[in-house]
């Protein structure tokens, strides 16, 4: 499983929830991997929706 936008959403959404430290560490392993997967790819265009969804994802858990 890795964040996509909508799962992102639904985090933000669900943010009264308590949020594992765990779960964001996993998504965000998962995401940079398919970062770097994309990059090396030389496929740009996913490599930057990617990199949009890390930035939500730290943004999201800013703070926590």
């Amino acid at each position: 499983l890795r964040c996509t936008k909508t799962h992102c959403i639904q985090m933000k959404q669900n943010s009264k929830e308590p949020t594992s430290n765990s779960q964001v560490d996993e998504s965000m392993r998962e995401l940079v991997l398919a970062y770097i997967k994309a990059k090396n790819a030389d496929n740009n265009v996913k490599a930057e929706e990617i990199l949009h969804e890390i930035n939500q994802l730290r943004r999201l858990t800013n703070g926590k």
